[in-house]
């Protein structure tokens, strides 16, 4: 399988060891703690609670662990000048957790958004908009709210074709991406990846604790 970080990184003789440890280390506190709220909650199957709880889900993992940790960070904010939010967060562990998020979304049946990627991690929507205009500055920041918003539009379209609620599905798609009965693009993004495939992409050693 081709490595998913060599359409976002312009040099691939960078070593992400460390950042790769970083990641490990997250996905395996974001399944923790879906399993605690699990319980905490009396939640059998995250596949039968609505959109709504599942965004609570995300809340509850920002809140007792991405945010008191500030795993995202790539330096911290009493580093940064000009009041530039945008560079405190490390692109390359962002893009991975981003992939996991659109992961965990697949296999609980959840709509992926960029509100869902907002509650798990707390990027604040402004500095989404600024990446998407940083292509050439941060490309790797710029392809994962493109890619975000892409997966969006799929699974959007996934859950028009599933049958259930379609009319609700196909008015989302027209009003968010210029859908109509006449003119409906053909997508083919595939948003399920495994946790493995997910791990391995970023280094497959990581698999070893995994497997």
């Amino acid at each position: 399988m081709p490595n998913m970080q060599d359409d976002f990184c312009s040099d691939n003789s960078v070593d992400n060891s460390a950042d790769d440890a970083v990641i490990q280390d997250i996905i395996t506190n974001i399944d923790r703690l879906i399993e605690e709220f699990k319980i905490s909650h009396d939640v059998d199957d995250i596949r039968t609670i609505s959109q709504n709880e599942f965004t609570g889900i995300l809340k509850y993992i920002q809140f007792n662990y991405i945010r008191p940790t500030k795993c995202l960070y790539k330096y911290t904010p009493n580093t940064i000048h000009n009041n530039n939010i945008t560079l405190m967060y490390n692109d390359y562990i962002v893009s991975s957790i981003c992939d996991y998020y659109m992961y965990l979304c697949s296999i609980y049946n959840k709509i992926v958004n960029v509100y869902g990627f907002y509650a798990l991690t707390g990027i604040d929507f402004k500095t989404f908009e600024s990446w998407e205009e940083m292509q050439s500055q941060r490309p790797q920041a710029f392809q994962t709210i493109k890619r975000l918003k892409k997966e969006y539009e799929c699974t959007l379209e996934n859950g028009a074709q599933s049958g259930k609620n379609p009319v609700g599905f196909i008015a989302t798609l027209n009003h968010r991406f210029g859908w109509s009965a006449d003119n409906k693009p053909s997508l083919t993004v595939n948003i399920t990846r495994s946790k493995n495939e997910i791990l391995s992409s970023i280094n497959p050693e990581l698999l070893s604790d995994n497997s």
